[in-house]
């Protein structure tokens, strides 16, 4: 069964042919930490423009799946409060990410630069990721949390993790998710400079909750 976007919206990156990778959906991650006492003004942003803007883009197909999420017991020093994932079918899809023809209908120029002025002033986007599914499992049950480790292998090593994965990791989530423990378990990945790879290793239901879904579509 194809994995649909509720599984496949934590992580990923870019099929390489000689790894032997087929093109697969993608993930793209944004990192944004909320300002001081901004909360009231996101929840106004999120019903007034992040929802149906990205409404616009299912509709247009241009995405499969969107979400916001709270990262949960943040404090004052961390890096980011929030990400915002869009899901892809495919990496093609990204070269026209943006749905400037639902914009231009529903936005002035006037409207347009007070938009982005008063999301300037409510977070920062701290960075961008992207990332592309390797495995993943899921059931129908629905889960609004969210957990994931970041793994890094060493140089060379990315096929022997692929295999403990396939051999080992698969089995087990396979058996956690038939026992209800886990609504579904995916693993994506991103080639690093240094010849390395970057994997996300994510999950759904019971268990420590790091992200708590603000808003999306899957």
């Amino acid at each position: 069964m194809k994995p649909s976007g509720r599984t496949l919206f934590t992580l990923t990156v870019i099929f390489c042919s000689t790894l032997g990778f087929s093109q697969e959906l993608v993930a793209e991650l944004k990192y944004v930490k909320l300002e001081p006492g901004k909360g009231m003004e996101l929840s106004e942003l999120r019903k007034d423009v992040l929802i149906p803007y990205n409404q616009g883009r299912l509709d247009a197909g241009m995405i499969i799946g969107w979400g916001l999420y709270e990262r949960m017991h943040t404090g004052t020093d961390d890096p980011y409060t929030h990400i915002i994932v869009s899901i892809f079918e495919d990496y093609s899809k990204m070269e026209n990410p943006v749905n400037w023809t639902w914009i231009n209908i529903n936005y002035s120029e006037e409207e347009q630069a007070a938009t982005m002025a008063r999301f300037r002033e409510t977070w920062t986007v701290v960075k961008e990721e992207v990332y592309f599914n390797v495995t993943a499992l899921e059931n129908p049950a629905d889960s609004e949390y969210l957990t994931f480790a970041r793994i890094k292998t060493f140089k060379g090593q990315s096929q022997a993790f692929r295999k403990l994965i396939k051999e080992i990791s698969r089995p087990a989530f396979e058996f956690m998710i038939a026992d209800g423990v886990k609504s579904s378990w995916s693993v994506w990945y991103r080639f690093l400079s240094s010849g390395s790879f970057d994997f996300k290793w994510a999950q759904l239901g019971s268990g420590p909750t790091v992200y708590k879904l603000s808003s999306g579509q899957f």
